[in-house]
């Protein structure tokens, strides 16, 4: 099932009539942003609004910690003798391919990748996504030149939530929807107040951290309506980003400042999933054990 595509900044405004144009070719696209900014969300207007629309929308996660898995995965299995060995290329002939965080997909899939595209004769639409800087990858060798430039023929660039806040309250009100039926409770919208503190938060983890709270909001509130308390967001948040309150702390070493400032900032990403360490740690591109560890010695617990 295909997402809604919330698009009421002029930035996003500005991205759907891109997707307008590009969608009808078969051109390869890679679309760039934060983590949680909904760039499969774009993938998938790309696709619905193509020629392609009839055929398989197929995602690839990139990041595995299996690789030969990984491998098998987008290639598929020679050795297979059923249909179990086709591999995601081939799975999305006539369709379109994404390949989720491709920045993080290893150099010799990498290789691969390129020698596919450029030895088989294959009808898919290839797009990409990273949250990571290809540009700055490719320029340390952790990625190849010939497959950036390969990919890169319409790059769409998306910005964080903080940067579009007309998406905010339309994009609550969706989530709101949305969860109201999942809980059976029938919430219509949210109070001044909660709104308020929609807008001023800084949404860190962007729209999927927006979706977390109104989810949570719908679990823990009751109806009509939402409120600020319901939200749960942190009252503080915004010191993450305002360097300001260390004006007012007696204790003005810098081990202190950043051990307040780590502090804060993993639990802000936590919050933003619900506590999920897993996903945190994707989010902070950090080992889940190595978050464990820094959690320990920050002293956060749920």
């Amino acid at each position: 099932m295909y997402r809604n595509f919330v698009a009421q900044s002029p930035s996003m405004k500005d991205i759907l009539s891109v997707i307008k144009k590009i969608a009808p070719t078969n051109s390869p696209i890679i679309i760039n942003g934060e983590n949680g900014v909904g760039k499969s969300i774009i993938a998938e207007q790309i696709h619905l609004k193509s020629l392609r629309r009839n055929e398989l929308f197929v995602r690839v996660c990139c990041v595995s910690n299996f690789e030969q898995m990984l491998e098998v995965e987008i290639f598929g299995n020679n050795n297979s003798s059923n249909n179990s060995g086709i591999g995601f290329l081939e799975l999305a002939s006539k369709g379109t391919i994404l390949f989720e965080e491709i920045g993080k997909l290893p150099q010799n899939l990498q290789k691969r990748l390129l020698d596919y595209i450029q030895v088989n004769e294959f009808d898919v639409r290839i797009i990409a996504s990273s949250s990571l800087d290809l540009e700055v990858l490719v320029n340390q060798g952790l990625f190849l030149n010939e497959l950036y430039y390969r990919l890169n023929t319409f790059p769409i660039n998306v910005p964080s939530l903080q940067y579009r806040k007309e998406d905010i309250e339309p994009l609550a009100m969706m989530f709101c929807e949305i969860y109201s039926k999942k809980t059976k409770k029938n919430f219509v919208g949210f109070s001044q107040n909660a709104l308020k503190m929609l807008y001023d938060y800084y949404w860190s983890g962007n729209v999927r951290e927006l979706k977390n709270t109104i989810e949570r909001a719908c679990i823990l509130g009751q109806p009509t309506i939402i409120h600020s308390s319901d939200l749960r967001l942190s009252v503080d948040n915004n010191e993450i980003y305002d360097y300001q309150y260390v004006k007012t702390e007696s204790d003005k070493t810098l081990k202190t400042a950043l051990h307040k400032f780590k502090r804060k900032f993993v639990m802000q990403i936590l919050d933003s999933v619900s506590w999920n360490q897993t996903e945190a740690a994707k989010i902070m591109e950090i080992q889940r054990t190595y978050l464990s560890k820094l959690m320990n010695d920050l002293d956060i617990r749920n």
